[in-house]
């Protein structure tokens, strides 16, 4: 099935378990063109083009910011997508990290890491720890050798939080 077709057909599903678990409604359908640039940056590596072909528009997903892309309308980047979803989209860079680090340490449920955090302001003041950092970047880099500065990237995204 296809990524659309498979947003498309669980949109209705998908809203009831972030509202469940986020206890946010949502009022708008879900962007496809913005949950797909989601999924594609939230690296920070890649970009989503919007792009036409023939007498169809279709994102693509590009690497290389100073390429011209033949029939570019416009690009999603991750920039894009935490001035739109500020903080959430920041959020969810630092959860997929989070996420990430603790399968690669096979420490199970992710919600182990946080188990001393009653509250998102705590949570990101636990995270920003010396010792918890240098751990946190240890484990990320045997799997991945990019030098994130995790510290700079938690403030930079989270830290209006605290």
């Amino acid at each position: 099935m296809d990524f659309e077709q498979l947003i498309r057909e669980s949109e209705e599903e998908i809203k009831n378990h972030l509202q469940n678990v986020l206890n946010y409604k949502f009022t708008e359908p879900i962007s496809f063109e913005d949950t797909l640039a989601f999924a594609v940056t939230h690296h920070g590596l890649f970009y989503l083009s919007i792009e036409q072909r023939n007498e169809k528009v279709l994102p693509r997903i590009r690497r290389e910011w100073t390429v011209f892309n033949y029939g570019e309308q416009r690009r999603i980047t991750l920039a894009d997508l935490l001035f739109d979803y500020h903080p959430l989209g920041g959020l969810i860079i630092i959860a997929d990290l989070l996420g990430s680090f603790c399968y690669e340490q096979r420490i199970g449920d992710i919600n182990d890491l946080f188990c001393c955090a009653e509250s998102l302001q705590e949570l990101i003041k636990l995270l920003l720890q010396d010792e918890v950092i240098k751990t946190l970047e240890e484990g990320i880099g045997k799997y991945d050798p990019r030098l994130y500065g995790l510290r700079d990237l938690i403030i930079l995204i989270a830290g209006g939080l605290i």
